[in-house]
């Protein structure tokens, strides 16, 4: 018996250089938002944000001074993450997080350290599923709204396209702003 993996097949536009040499745009896509965008844009909207605050606004990545240039969101449309072979779960998960701000740490802590130990899991490197993961484990008054709007905004997002690692940073991102900072409110 043989088993056939199928990996996604995935277009990426031609660049183009200026005849300065200093700039590579994708040609065709300049009014079209990269998927690092289109995820910033979902987190923010499902948290409420202006446009340009957080991650991806100005100097965050995908801002003016960050890390999203052309050249940059191009290579961002080659990180999507392939599926793995079939291994068995390993380790056991955190305690369920109830938005105890001194506990936000070890709760995020334990999550990434059973998502690295298990990462030959299917599913384990997709970043959609490891948002998901985490989010069944917030329970509980504190967190319930948080954890809904970043469910909505994963909803919203295109699993071929957006299931990139700069989704996972920028909930991790999000989750130090709401849970870690000890300057921001209950």
């Amino acid at each position: 018996m043989s088993t056939t993996l199928t990996q996604p097949t995935i277009m990426v536009q031609a660049m183009t250089t200026t005849a300065t040499g200093s700039t590579a745009v994708a040609s065709g896509s300049a009014t079209t938002p990269t998927p690092t965008q289109q995820i910033t844009t979902a987190i923010n909207k499902a948290l409420r944000r202006n446009p340009g605050s957080g991650p991806g606004g100005p100097g965050g990545p995908g801002g003016p001074g960050g890390s999203g240039g052309p050249i940059a969101q191009a290579a961002n449309l080659l990180a999507v993450v392939p599926q793995a072979a079939d291994v068995c779960l390993m380790g056991s998960l955190p305690a369920i997080f109830l938005g105890n701000r001194s506990k936000a740490e070890n709760f995020i802590n334990g999550i990434q350290a059973y998502i690295h130990l298990n990462r030959e899991v299917p599913g384990f490197t997709s970043p959609m599923k490891k948002i998901a993961l985490t989010l069944t484990l917030m329970q509980g008054e504190k967190v319930a709204r948080w954890a809904n709007d970043m469910g909505q905004a994963l909803d919203e997002l295109d699993p071929l396209t957006d299931n990139i690692p700069a989704l996972w940073t920028t909930f991790l991102e999000e989750f130090q702003e709401q849970y870690l900072d000890t300057q921001a409110a209950d």
